[in-house]
């Protein structure tokens, strides 16, 4: 099934623990150091040693968002991770939506 099929709406009900995912999410955000933008969606960069609560992130997103394509990239020698998240021209304004307030709202 391709992003264009998939409705663009969240189901918090599809986590098995939707409190764990919101304080992940909390936690992580903050940490962001970085948000590009490109064609179909945005890269987010992290400390490298984050990966694991990126990993745990983007484990409860793909359930509750499954219109969102995920890909985590680990830059050699960079110190950081970064987390690709893309979907059609509707789900990059969703994404923008969701993440550009952490970036925003950071020293960073």
């Amino acid at each position: 099934m391709s992003n264009q099929q998939i409705p663009i709406a969240c189901n918090m009900n599809a986590l098995p623990d939707r409190e764990k995912h919101l304080k992940v999410g909390a936690e992580l955000m903050p940490q962001m150091q970085l948000m590009t933008e490109f064609d179909t969606g945005y890269t987010l960069n992290f400390p490298v040693n984050q990966l694991l609560l990126v990993a745990e992130f983007v484990n409860g997103e793909r359930l509750c968002c499954p219109f969102i394509h995920f890909q985590i990239e680990i830059i050699p020698q960079a110190d950081k991770v970064q987390l690709h998240v893309s979907g059609g021209e509707d789900v990059k304004t969703f994404l923008k939506a969701e993440f550009l307030p952490y970036l925003t709202s950071s020293d960073n």
